[in-house]
């Protein structure tokens, strides 16, 4: 056949074996290699190019996967007969490997943002709906307080204070439409001349976006066993600091107590403010949960984020924030001129759903149901997957993560599985600095699958994973 010439650009963006994938698509497509040409073996390719095996095995998987070649037993990789093409060729990169019609098809989506719809119960919340219609339609039909309704943020202020440890009034509280609209707020809340964060590293990408994109200084601190790690974070002068503490956004990691106070400490001696966002602190399944940051805070240093989406239904829209009283007076000097954001309707609804004793009874049956459903998907990765992977973080939230070490790159693992049936998803796009990670590592949510999806998708995944 004729002979691959490829100069590889090592110092792309563009994955290596994407650039070899590429290269051979088009020689077969203007036909220069020729139908029923066999390919060299991948030992011999990656010795040419100087790359590691499964470099090329991943290039002949994607040409493989997309038809352009075929598979003989014994014998090696050959070029299918390819009509001429009409169009170009889908391209592929990094976050979108191998656009094939079985990719539609996800039997079992193990994404770690949803919750279990069977749980909640539609005919309270009905109940609770035409209550309010019927008492408070003229009202409903008007904006409302900027902050969100007063008797709604009352029954937040009372809930956090027993659950969380966070003490505040109610004046303290905006209600807002999810923890982006809160982060917007705040950012429209800071000078321009303090826009300098500290943030996770890894961490939730969607909060380096909104900083981004409001000319947010931004820097990555790493994490080490107990969370960001406190030496880097003091070698930095930013004047904020992002954390997830309860449950660290992607790793898993509790902030135990003793790495809390020295951040509360370390922010008070720099007059520096935390962000603390205590997305799905209501799901810890060994001990009782851990205080939050804000109530330790004994300088109000602490700017406190909470939303219902994870405990109650994403679809609501609703989080709330929850401010410094030194930072309240240049909220209402500022933003208040904003509507309310988040339904009066709803917010009506869920107060009552709360002042009630719905909205303690729903938090502890959800605490059964997941953690039975954690329970059931430790068990079923020891059952199903084989050493080559490694449980990380636990005991908390609504994902666990899975280190993967049976030598396929992430984006192999993607493309298998999602052909098999099953998504998981990569943690590579969280990190703000190119990761030095021996191996791939994914994020296994479970919230809404039943139980037999989580059984019958990891056993699946481990048909996968194994067969490598």
């Amino acid at each position: 056949m004729k002979e691959i010439i490829l100069n590889l650009q090592k110092n792309s963006n563009e994955p290596l074996y994407i650039q070899i994938y590429k290269y051979i698509r088009e020689e077969i497509t203007a036909n220069r290699i020729k139908r029923g040409a066999k390919l060299p073996s991948i030992r011999h390719l990656a010795d040419y190019l100087n790359v590691s095996k499964i470099t090329v095995d991943n290039a002949y998987q994607q040409l493989l996967v997309e038809g352009y070649i075929e598979s003989r037993q014994r014998s090696g990789m050959y070029v299918q007969h390819i009509e001429e093409m009409l169009i170009t060729p889908i391209e592929v990169n990094k976050m979108n490997i191998c656009p094939t019609p079985s990719f539609n098809h996800i039997k079992y989506d193990f994404h770690y943002g949803t919750i279990d719809t069977d749980s909640f119960n539609f005919n309270i919340w009905r109940k609770l709906t035409s209550q309010v219609l019927k008492s408070s339609k003229v009202q409903l039909l008007q904006y409302g307080e900027p902050q969100g309704e007063l008797d709604f943020r009352e029954e937040i202020a009372k809930y956090l204070r027993l659950s969380r440890g966070v003490l505040c009034s109610s004046d303290q509280i905006i209600v807002t439409s999810g923890t982006h609209n809160s982060l917007q707020l705040l950012c429209e809340l800071i000078d321009y001349n303090d826009r300098s964060i500290a943030i996770e590293n890894p961490g939730w990408s969607n909060a380096k976006f909104i900083f981004e994109k409001n000319n947010f200084e931004i820097t990555p601190i790493p994490l080490d066993k107990d969370g960001i790690c406190l030496k880097t974070l003091k070698e930095n002068s930013s004047k904020f600091v992002y954390v997830t503490p309860s449950h660290q956004f992607p790793s898993g990691i509790v902030m135990p107590i003793t790495r809390r106070q020295h951040l509360l400490r370390w922010a008070k001696n720099s007059k520096t403010f935390i962000i603390e966002d205590d997305y799905d602190s209501e799901f810890r399944y060994m001990g009782r949960p851990i205080p939050s940051l804000q109530g330790l805070d004994d300088d109000e240093r602490v700017i406190y984020l909470g939303t219902f989406s994870k405990s109650l239904a994403p679809s609501l829209r609703m989080s709330y924030m929850v401010l410094p009283k030194k930072l309240l007076d240049k909220y209402k000097q500022n933003v208040s001129m904003y509507e309310q954001s988040t339904s009066r309707l709803n917010q009506k609804t869920l107060q009552l759903f709360m002042a009630d004793g719905y909205w303690e009874r729903h938090i502890q049956k959800m605490r059964k149901v997941y953690r039975k459903k954690y329970s059931l998907l430790i068990k079923s990765i020891e059952d199903y997957l084989n050493s080559n992977v490694r449980l990380i973080g636990g005991n908390a939230g609504l994902h666990i993560l899975l280190e993967i070490r049976n030598g396929m790159s992430e984006d192999m693992i993607i493309q298998k599985t999602e052909m098999a049936g099953v998504k998981i998803y990569p943690t590579s796009k969280y990190w703000m600095t190119h990761s030095d990670l021996e191996y791939p590592i994914f994020l296994i949510g479970f919230g809404g699958l039943s139980e037999n999806q989580i059984i019958e998708g990891i056993e699946l995944l481990g048909d996968v994973l194994n067969s490598n």
